[in-house]
């Protein structure tokens, strides 16, 4: 395995100092939950970089008991935001149990709010897809493992590195993996 580039290392390092500095101005919604998370996870791979994990935590504790509502819903309805959203806080919760840090319970709750709404709307999908229609699996849904398989490899102590797919796709392209693993 080769070392990674130092610059890239500083540039990353950077990035996770402004986000630090800036995440309080990020719109309301999924980008402060985006920049939260991003926090975490810099925090989580950078060396030095430690201390800002557990206050980036709370964080987005307070951030899934006050936007996510009791329904599992956002304030803004839409559910491919609520789908980008469900798979940063699952993608986070694995990375802090990779770290042997336990996700908060407001963030385990938001987790399990969120997944009915987004079985439902994917049902209501399926529905309206016509008879012998099959699709190539997603982008998303490819790089979405089940819960499980993550777990095993976490517990292996390997470190994974999965790139971002492209997250603004439509939720009712993701097939069934994307909530099954609950």
């Amino acid at each position: 395995m080769t070392k990674p580039d130092p610059a890239l290392r500083r540039a990353i390092a950077r990035h996770a100092v402004y986000l630090s500095q800036s995440w309080r101005s990020a719109p309301p919604g999924l980008p402060t939950f985006e920049a939260v998370c991003g926090l975490i996870q810099s925090g989580l791979a950078l060396k030095g970089m430690e201390p800002r994990v557990r206050p980036a935590v709370k964080v987005l504790e307070e951030l899934c008991r006050r936007e996510i509502g009791a329904d599992g819903g956002l304030p803004g309805r839409n559910p491919e935001e609520l789908l980008d959203l469900f798979a940063l806080l699952v993608w986070c919760e694995a990375a802090l149990e990779g770290a042997d840090l336990m996700a908060q319970p407001q963030h385990r709750a938001a987790i399990a709010r969120i997944a009915p709404v987004l079985r439902a709307t994917q049902t209501e999908a399926q529905l309206r897809m016509p008879v012998g229609v099959f699709a190539e699996p997603s982008p998303r849904r490819k790089a979405m493992s089940s819960r499980s398989a993550i777990t095993r490899r976490m517990s292996s102590r390997t470190i994974i590195a999965m790139p971002m797919p492209d997250w603004r796709r439509s939720v009712f392209d993701t097939g069934t993996s994307a909530v099954s693993f609950l």
